[in-house]
């Protein structure tokens, strides 16, 4: 019985209720696809390279804290035949060397912006 009635006000109306109908759906299509491409894809992005991020830092934080644990395993057990003393200074000695070197190659405050 709907299809009866809207068949007769198709034929009424000449065909521009089908016509209206596509003409409705592109509009609303296009509205979706516009909101899609203005707010939810930057949102999308912003969020993978702070999930990215962040899932990036923690594994290298993991990996540098398993290889001081086996650099200080390996100078206490093998090269210093169990002083943990020795192998703690040289650890700290190479980290402070380190922190120097990364220290060397900062800027003075004049030439930053």
């Amino acid at each position: 019985m709907a299809d009866e009635s809207s068949s007769k006000w198709s034929q009424l109306l000449g065909g521009v209720g089908v016509d209206l109908s596509k003409r409705l759906v592109e509009m609303v299509d296009q509205v979706a696809d516009a909101i899609h491409n203005k707010a939810v894809r930057p949102m999308l992005l912003v969020v993978r390279a702070v999930v990215f991020s962040s899932v990036i830092l923690t594994l290298s934080a993991l990996i540098g804290v398993v290889f001081v644990i086996a650099v200080v395993r390996l100078l206490t057990v093998d090269a210093f035949s169990g002083r943990v003393w020795l192998s703690d200074l040289t650890a700290g000695g190479g980290a402070m060397v380190l922190g120097l070197v990364l220290w060397s190659f900062r800027r003075s405050r004049r030439f930053r912006t």
